[in-house]
């Protein structure tokens, strides 16, 4: 199977990408990754603290011209920030494709219907080559987003018994990609961007639903660090696997099959897909009660 992959300008061997992850933060890890078939590795983040330090080696290496993948900026919204974060992590991205020649990759991390459309349109036109989407509910609060692994500590949990608030790191699980892949297949054609899908990533049965959504590159850190680098080569071994009883002979051919027909009125779309949901579950046999 044709596998390979055009992102952000660069020609990768497939559209499987391992996120940023502690697989990532050795030489060791990342050649695992490599050598398990991957198309290519997220180094770790850098926070602003850091960068502040970096900045200097930074600017040298794009001048140098180097192609790299680097941890996208963030902001954590929140109401009392609604306004003002929106803008400035717009403004953020706008001087970071300014000043350096790689690619830069904005990331969109929310829930809020319509407005994030609009806002991945905003962050294209202020120069991001790509937008990474890690999008999840979390409940009680519409204005708070996460990310994968690295932004899981917005959902802390409680120790009943030390009385203390925990701020552990935890995994996706695959019920988390209905939200990123419907928000997937809504960009597919409408934004020229490339379009990076993470969270929820286990199994191939993932990688080829938001294949078909429209995206460019699957991301997937938490099923690496569960079973091991080599288990991206159970994931591309099961894209294969379906590519070939589908009679798909590339990527190109299966990618963005489901995706949201360009024209079609956003909000009718989800409109008509919440009705069809609770109908079907209106007329499912549950069981005696």
């Amino acid at each position: 199977m044709e596998l390979s992959t055009h992102y952000m300008g660069l020609a990768l061997r497939n559209p499987l990408v391992a996120a940023a992850s502690p697989l990532s933060q050795t030489v060791d890890g990342v050649r695992r990754l490599a050598d398990a078939g991957v198309g290519a590795v997220v180094l770790h983040s850098l926070f602003e603290e850091q960068l502040r330090r970096e900045a200097e080696q930074n600017a040298r290496l794009a001048e140098a011209g180097t192609e790299s993948f680097a941890e996208s900026l963030s902001y954590f919204p929140h109401a009392a920030d609604e306004d003002h974060g929106p803008r400035r992590y717009l403004s953020l991205l706008e001087r970071a494709a300014d000043a350096v020649s790689v690619p830069v990759i904005g990331s969109l991390n929310g829930s809020t219907p319509g407005s994030w459309a609009r806002y991945a349109r905003s962050m294209q036109d202020c120069g991001a080559s790509a937008i990474e989407l890690n999008i999840y509910y979390l409940p009680g609060d519409p204005h708070i987003c996460g990310r994968d692994v690295e932004q899981r500590h917005l959902q802390p949990d409680i120790d009943p018994e030390t009385l203390t608030v925990v701020r552990a790191v935890s995994l996706s699980t695959p019920a988390e990609i209905r939200l990123p892949l419907t928000w997937i297949a809504l960009l597919r054609g409408r934004v020229g961007a490339s379009l990076a899908a993470t969270t929820g990533v286990e199994t191939s049965i993932e990688l080829i639903k938001y294949l078909l959504a429209g995206a460019d590159v699957v991301m997937t850190a938490s099923a690496l660090l569960r079973h091991g680098p080599e288990h991206a080569t159970v994931l591309l071994d099961g894209l294969c696997e379906w590519m070939g009883r589908k009679a798909y002979a590339t990527v190109e051919e299966l990618r963005g099959l489901l995706a949201t027909p360009v024209g079609a009125d956003e909000t009718t779309r989800e409109r008509g897909d919440y009705v069809s949901a609770l109908r079907q579950a209106n007329s499912t046999d549950y069981g005696p009660w």
